[in-house]
């Protein structure tokens, strides 16, 4: 009412002005005053505008209907029994009635579909429930859950339940006992798995309300017996146990762990399970290439042909044509490794040299390299790209020197001889005497000891790269250490050889450390169990390991 007032008085005194002006003019007078005028009441009275808008929601009762198996597993009328109860049930005109079906997931339907529920999932998850109302924007005043109460993934969610801030009703129905059953979770076994090497296989037998009972678990291959055990089902539901297994054949083979039946079992076809492994042949093709017979050629040949996954084959010079042995073509064509000892002479063919360097070259070929004391005698020049080191001056000479072994570096040849380079004294060897630069990225896995003084001459190096894997020896009457070097009854000279092939054989591209869980799926507060598996440098799986 003021501002009409003010606007009215404005325009009462600008309708004549002393002089005369225009009514343009007294337009804007008139504009300029009320607003001025009308700011000033407004800054005086600090009116207030209100608007009320009503809007009216109705209230939401979700209705959720579990999907499950177990709830038809006695009743094949469930589908109507759970249809009239919804019926009989949702006939307020003030509420809204929202439905879902509920499994694995929580899927919304409408109240026609009900009926047309199968009741035939395998899971009953409350906790989807659960988030659900926890994060609906809905007015939510209550909620109802039919269902059998057999909770088989996810929470029980009595946390959730408590902290919402409306009821929640359940309608039991379905065959609500405790099912009783046993079943192999899982079978664990070694990734790399070589024929007639001993490994085990793991396996997880779980139970539900069968605790104290006694049952026998059976290992079988390709469904024949290997092995059985009787065990006690644990109160935990979990029992491990474990099978010695040593394959005597490669190729692919069915493992299958079963356990005996009880007879109040709700479902005996669990009971069983199997997985299919690849049995690797464990029969390596070495070339033995010589470039004249020594002793050490004898040494390091016996020591390979004694082991029964090596298929050893052998090539030594006799003259610059002559050698012993034939089809070396062939031979070499099929070698998985090579073996050197002295090679090349320094009168060997050079379209023998050029043969055993396209083979390294095109195939990758891993190499096993004992350089004698005397390298004048070869031609190492014909194969420098090959070796691990560039050699400078040569006085012609050559020493007695010994083996020290680096502590980073002694497992990695030696494997499972522990400590075997504090207890063990190696008989000393020919050592050139010479100048040796190792090329970038070679690793010295035994230096020399020269008259009790530690020096940095290289006498065991390894290559690993791209284009190289090789392992060297510098040195001559190595074959002193195969009838001298003996700890624990083992010959640590045959270790040596074996574990070099291993860790030769195995290409760097294959991961050495896994980790997976046993199971791929998981339901939110579900405990995740994690299998690890750790191989060394020769891809034998390295037990009690502790990972950082």
């Amino acid at each position: 009412m003021f501002i009409a007032l003010a606007v009215i008085y404005v325009v009462y005194i600008y309708k004549y002005t002393l002089p005369q002006t225009s009514v343009f003019l007294r337009i804007i007078l008139i504009t300029t005053r009320s607003l001025v005028l009308v700011l000033l009441l407004l800054l005086i009275f600090e009116p207030s505008f209100t608007v009320n808008n009503e809007d009216e929601e109705k209230p939401v009762v979700p209705i959720f209907i579990d999907n499950s198996s177990s709830m038809s597993n006695f009743n094949s009328s469930i589908a109507d029994e759970v249809f009239d109860i919804i019926d009989e049930g949702t006939s307020s005109n003030i509420t809204e009635y929202k439905y879902f079906s509920f499994d694995s997931r929580v899927d919304e339907i409408n109240k026609d579909s009900v009926g047309l529920l199968r009741y035939d999932k395998g899971i009953t998850n409350f906790e989807n429930v659960f988030n659900y109302l926890s994060n609906s924007n809905d007015y939510l005043t209550s909620a109802v859950i039919i269902s059998d109460g057999i909770i088989n993934d996810g929470s029980s969610s009595i946390y959730q339940a408590e902290n919402l801030n409306f009821p929640v009703y359940t309608i039991g129905i379905g065959d609500t006992s405790e099912i009783s059953d046993i079943y192999v979770s899982s079978i664990l076994n070694n990734r790399f798995i070589y024929k007639e090497t001993p490994t085990v296989v793991a396996t997880e037998i779980s139970n539900e309300n069968l605790a104290g009972e006694t049952v026998t678990v059976t290992f079988l291959e390709n469904n024949k017996r290997i092995d059985s055990q009787e065990i006690i089902l644990s109160e935990s539901g979990i029992n491990r146990v474990t099978f010695e297994y040593v394959p005597k054949e490669s190729g692919k083979h069915k493992l299958t762990i079963q356990v005996s039946q009880i007879s109040n079992e709700h479902n005996f076809e669990n009971n069983i399970r199997s997985t299919i492994i690849d049995v690797l042949e464990n029969k390596l093709n070495i070339l033995v290439i010589s470039g004249s017979p020594s002793a050490d050629f004898k040494a390091v040949y016996n020591s390979l042909k004694q082991v029964d996954e090596y298929e050893v084959n052998k090539f030594i010079q006799i003259n610059e044509s002559d050698f012993l042995g034939n089809n070396f073509a062939a031979k070499l064509d099929s070698a998985q490794v090579l073996v050197f000892i002295n090679f090349p002479y320094g009168n060997t063919n050079d379209e023998i040299i050029q043969k055993v360097l396209r083979k390294i070259s095109i195939d990758k070929t891993p190499f096993f390299n004992l350089l004698g004391a005397d390298l004048s005698l070869l031609s190492l020049n014909k194969i420098n790209n090959l070796l691990p080191f560039t050699q400078g001056q040569s006085f012609g000479e050559v020493f007695l020197a010994e083996p020290v072994f680096s502590e980073q570096n002694s497992n990695f040849i030696s494997g499972k001889l522990e400590d075997f380079s504090s207890k063990l004294v190696f008989p000393p060897v020919f050592y050139p005497n010479g100048n040796f630069n190792i090329k970038p990225g070679i690793q010295v896995i035994a230096s020399t000891k020269v008259n009790n003084i530690q020096t940095d001459m290289p006498m065991i190096l390894s290559q690993n790269d791209a284009l190289l894997r090789s392992i060297t020896f510098i040195g001559s009457n190595f074959w002193k250490w195969r009838f001298k070097s003996e700890i624990n009854k083992k010959n640590v000279f045959d270790q040596l050889v074996y574990n070099s092939i291993q860790w030769l054989r195995v290409s760097d591209r294959q991961r050495k450390f896994f980790v997976e869980t046993n199971k791929d799926i998981y339901a939110p507060g579900e405990t995740i169990e994690f299998i690890g598996e750790l191989y060394d440098d020769k891809l034998e799986p390295i037990n009690n390991a502790s990972v950082a």
